[in-house]
């Protein structure tokens, strides 16, 4: 039946401090004690050395930069240069890039429009 509560003491280890015609209700705590003994608990401290030896990988490396052989811009390497159509031979498509334009250029249009008419 589920909402009933079970004390075994076999599972608790008091099977030999109540008496065999003792009258009491049964609880069963085996989970309670499966998961306090299976619980990662740190061993030993750790060392100060232990520690600098673990941090000696946190160092911030330079970045590997390198030129774009057709444009002549620096980037990161294994990364297309910025405005790039190619990388290593094979064309780059940029999602919107001809929306972005036209917006550009409708922007710059307005611009100098807006110029001469000063």
């Amino acid at each position: 039946m589920q909402g009933r509560i079970i004390i075994r003491p076999a599972m608790i280890g008091l099977e030999q401090l109540l008496p065999k015609s003792a009258n009491f209700v049964k609880l069963d705590l085996s989970f309670i004690f499966s998961i306090t003994r299976n619980m990662g608990l740190p061993g030993h401290r750790r060392t100060s050395s232990h520690k600098r030896r673990r941090a000696s990988h946190f160092a911030l490396k330079a970045a590997t930069i390198a030129k774009d052989k057709k444009s002549g811009l620096y980037h990161l390497s294994h990364r297309a240069a910025p405005g790039a159509k190619e990388y290593r031979g094979h064309a780059i498509h940029v999602k919107g890039a001809e929306k972005k334009l036209e917006k550009l250029l409708k922007k710059t249009r307005s611009a100098e429009a807006a110029e001469k008419k000063k």
